[in-house]
Parts: C-alpha cells; sequence; structure tokens
C-alpha cells in the first residue's frame, strides 16, 4: 500500500513538473512574440503564465513533499536507505508540506536543496549496494 501510494504521489508530481516546464515553454515564446509589437500584452500574459506554472509546479511543493514523505516512511521501515538519508528525506518533506503556508514560500529553496541531496544519496546508495531487492506482490 505504501508503495503503491508513493508511485501514485510520483506520477502526479511528474506530471505537474512537465505540464508546467511545457506551457513556460509555450508560453514564453507566446511572450517573446508579443513584446516587440504590444508590449502591454506581453506583460499580462507573463503575469498569466507565471500565475499558471506556479500552480502547477513552482508555487508550493504538496506533492513533492508528500511523496517524499512516503518514500521516507517507507525507508525507515525497510532500512535499505541510511538512516541519515532518511531523516534528510524526513527533513525535506516536511519543509516541502510547509511550501503550501502563504508566508513560508521562501523555504521552497530548503526543499530544493534537501530534494537533491537525497536525490544523489540514494542514487550513490543504489549504486554501491547491488544486492537484489525481493519485491511481494
Amino acid at each position: 500500500m505504501l508503495a503503491n501510494s508513493s508511485m501514485v504521489f510520483a506520477g502526479i508530481w511528474a506530471a505537474l513538473m512537465y505540464a508546467s516546464g511545457m506551457i513556460s515553454n509555450v508560453g514564453i515564446e507566446a511572450v517573446a512574440d508579443l513584446a516587440a509589437s504590444e508590449p502591454d500584452r506581453a506583460v499580462a500574459v507573463w503575469s498569466t503564465l507565471d500565475i499558471v506554472t506556479n500552480g502547477l509546479g513552482g508555487g508550493n511543493e504538496l506533492v513533492g513533499g508528500i511523496w517524499i514523505l512516503l518514500v521516507s516512511i517507507a525507508g525507515l521501515i525497510t532500512t535499505r536507505l541510511p538512516r541519515w538519508l532518511n531523516v534528510v528525506c524526513l527533513i525535506t518533506a516536511v519543509v516541502g508540506l510547509v511550501t503550501v503556508v502563504p508566508d513560508f514560500e521562501a523555504v521552497e529553496m530548503v526543499f530544493s536543496l534537501g530534494s537533491i541531496i537525497w536525490f544523489l544519496g540514494v542514487g550513490i546508495t543504489l549504486l554501491r549496494d547491488r544486492t537484489p531487492v525481493r519485491t511481494t506482490r
């Protein structure tokens, strides 16, 4: 159940990130096209683009925080990852969840840096430990 829940939130988070990136790419092109001929309209489109992309993937890290929290819980239960890495994961998850509070958006950078440290740590751990994992279904 924990693995399935984690996969669902990972998929949602990935989809939101891709959607945000694609909308940004298309929107930036539209803003650039409008900038020379209709600068006021370009500003309005840019503002709208910013709201949409932040709403999808940049304004808060709720979905990412939930996913990382679920993975951290799984890591603590299975002890497959080093304890320090699970602690980084828990802190990162809590910080991600806090980004939904309007006055705490600045902690998004902490979430991003914690995620990078965690991803690198997981990657290095998985590359070092080549023991096959037995899955149950």
